[in-house]
């Protein structure tokens, strides 16, 4: 994906420019920030099983943060990477561009549900063509 791409540049940027990447103050939005951070280095290591488990703790800690959206896509991502059920990860895509639809990542997120659409349809399932 070309704008994963993108992302993390943005993300190498973050790190090294914190007062331009991360322009909104203040100890709540640090925390998030940080947490956030750390969550995605750990999907950019596929790390899957624990970057599961921090973008879950980010979404009960920071959900309405700046990053709410961009953690439940990764969550969405890391769910259909780690082997759990096609029909499952299809479902938190859908759920994802139901919630967000003006996210920058509803059409990555919808792309992914093409794509995981295709292979359940061609595994006998088709009410997912």
């Amino acid at each position: 994906m070309q704008k994963t791409l993108f992302r993390r540049a943005g993300l190498l940027l973050a790190l090294l420019l914190p007062g331009l990447a991360w322009p909104r103050a203040g100890l709540a939005q640090d925390e998030a920030a940080g947490a956030y951070r750390a969550a995605y280095n750990l999907v950019l290591d596929e790390r899957w099983a624990e970057a599961d488990e921090a973008l879950q703790a980010f979404l009960r800690r920071h959900a309405q943060s700046d990053w709410g959206d961009d953690a439940q896509f990764w969550r969405c991502y890391v769910r259909e990477k780690r082997g759990t059920a096609q029909e499952d990860a299809f479902a938190c895509y859908q759920a994802f561009v139901r919630e967000h639809p003006r996210s920058s990542w509803a059409d990555d997120a919808r792309s992914n549900m093409i794509q995981l659409g295709q292979q359940l349809a061609r595994a006998g399932k088709p009410e997912y063509e």
